[in-house]
């Protein structure tokens, strides 16, 4: 027998200029328990993504990625977070979830 395929890395577009702007498509989206993921910035700039509440699905309790780092999915629960991005001309923008439909949230069923 060959070695397994490995699950493809989930990509979460981030998109500022998205109607509501953040997270692109379905939300909350649903990541498997232990699968992998990332996020991806549609805009230029340098986006940080923070989740919020004391909550994280991420390993050692870290709350804070940046787009582009590869995360693994290590917590089963629902998940916001705030997107913040830093123009070019490093002028900063921030999409929370608590003020309203924009940023992110991630759902990771248990067990999944």
């Amino acid at each position: 027998m060959g070695p397994q395929a490995t699950e493809a890395v989930e990509i979460i577009d981030i998109d500022y200029n998205a109607v509501p702007p953040g997270q692109v498509g379905a939300r909350p989206r649903k990541i498997k328990l232990h699968g992998r993921f990332k996020f991806n910035l549609v805009n230029p700039g340098t986006l940080t993504i923070e989740f919020l509440g004391g909550q994280t699905p991420l390993e050692e309790g870290a709350t804070v990625a940046r787009a582009g780092d590869e995360l693994a999915a290590a917590n089963s629960g629902s998940f916001k977070f705030k997107c913040t991005l830093v123009h070019p001309d490093g002028s900063t923008s921030v999409l929370d979830p608590d003020q309203g439909i924009i940023g992110g949230e991630i759902d990771i069923p248990p067990g999944s």
